[in-house]
């Protein structure tokens, strides 16, 4: 049974309805005041009937209007009188008058003292509207981008009705109601009214009330307000999925792109596969019917997710190409992004109409847009062009100068330069420019896990999990090495046969695509410089470890290690080989006794993954593992660890 709260505004709570009245006669009773005569039923009726005759023309007056002079006047003269119904009527009217005013103009409308005492108005009578009234009111506020600054208690207020409409509320509101809630970047709404509202969404579209443009609409502005509702994304996408994904497929371009947009802000990245699989075939299919920051935002959601566009690159890039006078700031950085994050460099005609408009928009683009370029230029390989070289010898050392960059931001440009330099590029950064890169990007270094778990740095899981492996297998190995030049820590290095060192990178998931497991474009950067430093470099990541069962680890690290040409001590390996058997051996007299069927030892195609969604890269035999050499992005430098050797290491 679902309670009615009551909310605390700026005073006490406004009684409404019969609660309004009790507390007036009590209020009455209590007082040395005259009792009012008694007015007869005919009587009340008659002011009842008055009152309403007032009300409607009132709202006559508003929707008379034709300008927004017209209605602020009827706003000075009338709030004193005006009823739920008279707001709500004269905030739409003023939505309406003021969509196509110039931007100075509807700045004044805001700020004039009748649409001010409007919305204080509308504060203190949220708490006695139904459903249809509290969102158009809400609606029509933010569709004008009203102050909230003016009328404090607005938001309050409006949380206060809609926790206690959610139960009430049809498709329209939701979507009209979550729509209003991004565009007044109310990002934390008060009393779960945000969950109520999205639990309210899902229920609607599990009994299939939510059309297309609902779907994308909630998508859109949970992710707008940065909300994770695991249930409605597990929702939206069954139904955008279903009977071969016709629901998408008959989306707009808008509507695709605001689906996987929300999706993949909201959840940090965790989006169906074969929903952004979908989402770039009908963005492709769309083609020029689609507008640029509708592509941009598909691609992005990519980036996000990891997951690699592969064969729709070639059309989408065609797209931006023919689209290039289009693209605003935001659109250019974003384009690039994606190519860095995945390390896929345009053809030569698409990059002849991109880099140039990029680079017409860099005096317009804020300092982490042009970082981001940066970023992505380097990362993609695009290094050898004037809008590179004018990145880094004036463009980013003029944002460090002027204190404009974010220490994460310094990160970021510092891969954009790093990669150049590493490529060869001639064009030189002012030295206090790169140094402050330079620091901010050894202080991530320094802040991130440490494998070894020593007192400087937090222990990582899977780093203390291969270390005691090596131990176990009698494996002499340093942790958390750091580079000769410092850039980049070895998690775990190795001496091999013929005075090889290996540079074993113990790696998470987001070192690699999520739908293919190839190297993305900074694990490429990664081991550039660890190659550059005289390693070879291999990878072992947590889903190729965790999808082995625990008793054949020891033997799969072995067998890595020996196909690496590392010695492992004889009478290890033969314990981990009888380790591996045993294990085998009790797994399938288990399944025997379940009734199910007896398995040999090995790996596991599905055993413990975890938090893992879907595979990052298959588990393979150990020889076939290293055949293409996979390694983690930069890892921090790491705090203590087994006696790190930190010199010059040669092959």
């Amino acid at each position: 049974m679902r309670t009615q709260e009551t909310y605390q505004l700026d005073g006490p709570p406004s009684p409404s309805g019969r609660a309004a009245a009790a507390a007036a006669a009590a209020a009455l009773a209590a007082s040395d005041a005259p009792p009012a005569l008694e007015l007869g039923a005919a009587s009340a009726a008659a002011a009842g009937s008055e009152s309403e005759d007032e009300s409607r023309m009132i709202s006559s007056e508003f929707k008379e209007c034709r300008c927004c002079q017209d209605v602020l006047d009827v706003l000075e003269d009338e709030i004193g009188r005006m009823t739920p119904h008279n707001t709500v009527t004269a905030l739409g009217r003023l939505a309406a008058l003021s969509k196509r005013l110039p931007a100075a103009e509807r700045a004044q409308v805001l700020a004039s003292p009748p649409f001010v005492a409007a919305l204080q108005l509308l504060a203190r009578q949220f708490a006695d509207m139904n459903a249809f009234q509290v969102v158009n009111a809400l609606y029509s506020a933010a569709v004008m981008g009203a102050p909230l600054a003016k009328a404090p208690a607005l938001m309050a207020a409006a949380d206060a009705a809609l926790a206690r409409l959610s139960s009430e509320l049809n498709a329209r509101d939701v979507c009209s109601a979550l729509y209003a809630l991004a565009l007044l970047k109310h990002a934390r709404p008060a009393h779960g009214v945000a969950q109520l509202l999205l639990s309210r969404a899902q229920s609607l579209l599990d009994t299939g009330a939510l059309d297309a443009r609902g779907v994308s609409t909630v998508l859109w502005a949970a992710g707008s307000l940065g909300l994770r509702h695991s249930g409605l994304s597990s929702a939206a996408t069954r139904a955008l999925l279903a009977d071969g994904g016709a629901l998408l497929r008959g989306m707009t371009s808008q509507g695709v792109a605001n689906c996987v947009w929300g999706l993949a802000k909201a959840n940090g990245g965790a989006v169906d596969a074969a929903l952004l699989e979908g989402a770039l075939g009908a963005i492709a299919a769309l083609g020029d019917e689609c507008k640029p920051q509708e592509v941009l935002n598909t691609l992005w959601a990519c980036a996000r997710c990891r997951h690699d566009p592969g064969p729709h690159w070639a059309p989408l890039l065609r797209y931006c190409a023919r689209h290039a006078s289009s693209l605003a700031p935001a659109d250019a950085a974003s384009l690039f992004h994606a190519l860095g994050t995945f390390g896929h460099a345009p053809d030569a005609d698409a990059a002849a109409a991109l880099l140039p408009r990029a680079r017409e928009l860099l005096p317009r683009m804020a300092p982490l847009e042009a970082c981001s370029l940066y970023r992505g230029l380097g990362l993609s390989g695009l290094v050898n062009n004037d809008l590179y070289d004018e990145l880094t010898s004036s463009g980013v050392p003029r944002a460090h100068a002027a204190g404009q960059l974010a220490p994460s931001t310094k990160r970021m440009a510092f891969q954009g330069f790093l990669a150049g330099r590493l490529q060869g590029v001639a064009a030189q950064m002012p030295p206090e420019a790169a140094t402050g890169l330079a620091a901010a990007w050894r202080d991530g270094l320094a802040a991130r896990p440490s494998c070894g778990g020593g007192s400087g740095g937090r222990r990582s899981a899977l780093g203390a999990e291969v270390r005691a492996l090596l131990q176990q297998l009698g494996v002499r190995h340093d942790a958390d090495v750091a580079t000769r030049d410092g850039l980049l820590v070895v998690d775990l290095q190795l001496r091999a046969g013929g005075g090889r060192w290996v540079a074993l990178q113990v790696a998470g998931e987001h070192e690699f695509t999520s739908n293919g497991g190839t190297k993305l474009g900074a694990a490429s950067l990664q081991q550039a410089v660890l190659e550059r430093n005289g390693y070879e470099v291999r990878w072992l990541s947590a889903h190729d470890l965790g999808a082995v069962p625990r008793h054949r680890r020891p033997l799969y690290v072995a067998e890595l290690l020996r196909a690496l040409g590392v010695g492992v001590d004889a009478a290890a390996l033969r314990l981990a080989e009888q380790q591996a058997e045993g294990g085998a051996a009790a797994a399938g007299a288990a399944a025997a006794a379940a009734g199910g069927p007896r398995g040999r030892g090995g790996r596991s195609g599905s055993g413990g993954r975890g938090d893992f969604d879907g595979g990052v890269v298959k588990v393979r035999e150990a020889e076939l593992l290293f055949d293409d050499p996979k390694v983690s992005g930069g890892r921090g430098r790491r705090g203590g660890g087994g006696g790190g050797k930190a010199g010059a290491r040669r092959r």
